[in-house]
């Protein structure tokens, strides 16, 4: 839009507003809430959905709604709306904003990449699935090391014995949660879902290595504006991969479980922080999840 028409630019925002509720997040707790204005979206992370025993820093409630930012910006960029996207713009606390994106900012620049990756966040499904015995090509890992880079996030790939150590690890987070009974109760409970994302999956998740690859998401300092910022990237890379036709498990356990990071940062001589375990491969496509309703998520602006 070289110039903003109320009306283009009201429906861009309301369409933003409903692509970031596709995003993934953590047992599919969908923890954020939009506030909707004709030329501003502002998002909430809503503290009644964080997993308090998985999740007692808030990291991965964080970084969901990280991918729910991405997935706004997205949209917009792809209905040629500028804008400026202001992070946690009252600070960290309570009842505040992690994100405002609103109208303005210059020309919007787009080479057709982000509205490709739009497109794909309708089909984009966390892989809760066994991964086949086919290789993913290097130009993939390629793309999405490019994209997380671009959201200023590292995807650290893992080969060899580093995949293998990285397994062992997921299978050590696991097996400190589960002897918990709080994180038992808290896993049930958001279970209700037959296939939720980011929990069917664990156990894929802690297999040994096949022909799938193996990558960290790292950012290089550990505060909620880097988690914010850690999952844009991780959306960007999902989306990258999914519109190349493969799929992605993710694992957040192994950044949870404070002996088994430091672990994974002492073994891997990591200077910066892992957020998410990717595993990439092809695997037959996953059940869609089940979406809280809009009306629980998007309020307009009084």
């Amino acid at each position: 839009m070289t110039s903003l028409d109320p009306v283009r630019t009201a429906d861009a925002f309301r369409r933003a507003a409903v692509r970031a509720t596709l995003a993934p997040s953590v047992y599919n707790t969908q923890p954020w809430r939009l506030r909707l204005g004709p030329s501003r979206l502002r998002l909430y992370p809503d503290r009644a959905r964080q997993l308090s025993v998985h999740d007692p820093a808030g990291r991965q409630l964080v970084i969901s709604c990280g991918c729910a930012l991405f997935n706004a910006r997205a949209s917009l960029a792809a209905d040629g709306v500028s804008i400026t996207v202001d992070r946690f713009p009252a600070g960290v606390g309570a009842g505040l904003a992690c994100a405002e994106i609103a109208t303005g900012g210059g020309p919007v620049v787009d080479d057709g990449t982000m509205a490709l990756l739009d497109k794909a966040a309708e089909s984009r499904r966390t892989n809760t699935r066994p991964f086949t015995a086919d290789p993913v090509p290097d130009d993939v890992l390629e793309q999405a090391r490019e994209a997380a880079g671009l959201e200023g996030a590292t995807l650290l790939q893992l080969s060899g014995v580093d995949a293998l150590f990285a397994a062992s690890q997921v299978r050590q987070a696991l097996t400190v949660m589960q002897l918990d009974p709080a994180y038992r109760a808290e896993l049930r409970a958001w279970r209700a879902d037959p296939e939720p994302e980011g929990a069917a999956g664990e156990d894929s998740m802690a297999r040994d290595p096949g022909a799938e690859r193996w990558a960290l998401l790292v950012t290089e300092h550990d505060q909620p504006g880097d988690w914010l910022r850690a999952g844009e990237a991780l959306e960007r890379v999902l989306l990258e991969i999914a519109r190349s036709g493969y799929a992605v498990g993710l694992s957040s356990q192994i950044a949870e479980v404070p002996s088994v990071r430091t672990r994974v940062r002492r073994v891997l001589h990591m200077d910066g922080f892992p957020h998410v375990l990717l595993r990439i491969g092809v695997a037959p496509a996953s059940p869609a999840t089940r979406r809280r309703r809009l009306g629980e998520l998007i309020t307009p602006e009084a």
